[in-house]
């Protein structure tokens, strides 16, 4: 058994009299950013004020993402995202009140993102123009018209999409990668869809993901910006308030990866002009208090020019980048290492290169002195991502779809308690070559 610490959890602050709007039950409040709930359907609703310019960012995340979707039906997450952005019931083109006029022509940043476990729906915008960014995200959340003439041009962007990422080195072995360690839970599906799915999307699939998922009681909606927290509260009910909860519990998923007792290994060529080398190291879900002992190792790994790798292998000319990924999913994923390898470089150099870096941690030879640099790096980029209302926004979805928005306001404090002994415990818990999958990408020069 995995020996882990308890990380000391910061109190959410006790409910207690906040500004209120009828039908909202106030849930908490951490950090400057308070919590409702819309009782008469469960929506959650986020508010952070920030009156240091007059713009805010309205923020829809919906808990849904390729991780719903089984064999046969992958992309639709994806796919859906790509049509609300088309009609809905008040917003339609003949009546020019469609997205662009609404919204672009007034000067919005606006956008969508899927990934994993997570759909969400953003646009920054002047304050003065809340009440439409608000009105557009309620009408689309349960009015959206999907029709197949509207599908059949979007599904040949999607297929675009698709075959771009498969064109990309570090993409496609993902792709291979993750549907190589994940062998039973949906973490197996890319995102963007399996090919042979893309190409039988249906109008009526999409409707039905669409039924399935998008209800209030399924989505937060968070508000970040130049904002009165009375009055947002109150056009969230007006415009959100008219939706009832879903008719059916949402499905989440249940099925566990079996453990894995053996390294796992993708090999994989297409025409490119590099070769990459890559390993995934399995990792526990976002709240698990391993998290942020992971998170500095990860750092320690390849995140800046003096971390290990970077010297290992780039500075001795073995690799011309190397990357790092250690992104807290709602559900146990894989701390990945991506290395570019200059022209003369094998993967198994690369490789025995990494093995060797990986047991001297887990050795307990590093320096307290590194540990704090990689402590630093992070606080550093958490730092960016608490500026500015955008930022602030992605942020807390991330922390949402990963099971907690507090996690955004907890995480640098956790970080901060990260020992050595912490990052070699995590290291020789999870750095494990019997649950790791290799990929091995060759370009195939012209």
């Amino acid at each position: 058994m995995v020996k882990t610490t308890t990380l000391k959890k910061s109190k959410p602050v006790k409910k207690k009299q906040n500004i209120t709007v009828p039908g909202f039950e106030f849930v908490c409040s951490k950090a400057g950013i308070s919590e409702y709930l819309l009782k008469k359907n469960g929506l959650r609703v986020l508010l952070k004020e920030d009156h240091f310019v007059p713009v805010a960012t309205v923020m829809v995340t919906y808990l849904v993402g390729s991780v719903d979707e089984t064999t046969g039906q992958t992309g639709l997450a994806h796919m859906l995202e790509h049509m609300m952005f088309k009609e809905s019931k008040h917003f339609r083109r003949k009546d020019k009140r469609d997205i662009n006029e609404v919204l672009d022509k007034k000067g919005a940043r606006l956008n969508a993102t899927t990934w994993r476990d997570r759909t969400n729906y953003f646009e920054t915008i002047s304050t003065e123009f809340l009440e439409d960014a608000i009105a557009l995200e309620a009408d689309r959340m349960r009015h959206a018209i999907l029709e197949q003439k509207e599908l059949n041009p979007e599904m040949v962007v999607v297929r675009n999409e698709y075959e771009i990422g498969r064109n990309n080195p570090f993409r496609s072995l993902h792709a291979e990668m993750m549907a190589t360690a994940y062998q039973v839970h949906p973490y197996h599906h890319d995102t963007i869809g399996w090919l042979s799915d893309i190409k039988d999307y249906t109008a009526e699939k999409v409707q039905s993901f669409y039924d399935t998922y998008y209800h209030p009681n399924n989505a937060v909606v968070s508000v970040v910006g130049d904002i009165d927290i009375k009055k947002t509260l109150t056009l969230i009910r007006t415009y959100f308030g008219v939706h009832p909860k879903s008719p059916r519990p949402i499905h989440r998923v249940t099925v566990e990866e079996p453990e894995q007792h053996g390294e796992r290994r993708v090999t994989f060529a297409r025409p490119a002009e590099l070769d990459v080398y890559a390993v995934f190291y399995k990792k526990p879900h976002a709240l698990h208090p391993d998290m942020p002992a992971l998170s500095i190792l990860s750092g320690l790994l390849a995140d800046g020019n003096a971390s290990v790798l970077h010297r290992a292998l780039v500075d001795t000319g073995l690799a011309s980048a190397v990357e790092v990924d250690t992104h807290p999913f709602r559900y146990p994923s894989c701390l990945k290492l991506f290395v570019v390898l200059t022209p003369g470089t094998t993967h198994e150099t690369v490789e025995r290169t990494i093995v060797d870096v990986c047991a001297q941690i887990k050795e307990g030879n590093i320096s307290d002195e590194a540990v704090e640099r990689a402590k630093r790096r992070y606080q550093t980029a958490s730092a960016f991502g608490r500026s500015g209302t955008g930022s602030v926004s992605k942020n807390l979805a991330e922390a949402i779809a990963g099971g907690d928005w507090r996690m955004f306001v907890d995480i640098p404090a956790n970080v901060a308690r990260v020992t050595k002994d912490d990052v070699v415990r995590v290291a020789q818990a999870y750095l494990n070559e019997k649950t790791r999958t290799v990929g091995l990408f060759y370009g195939e020069r012209a």
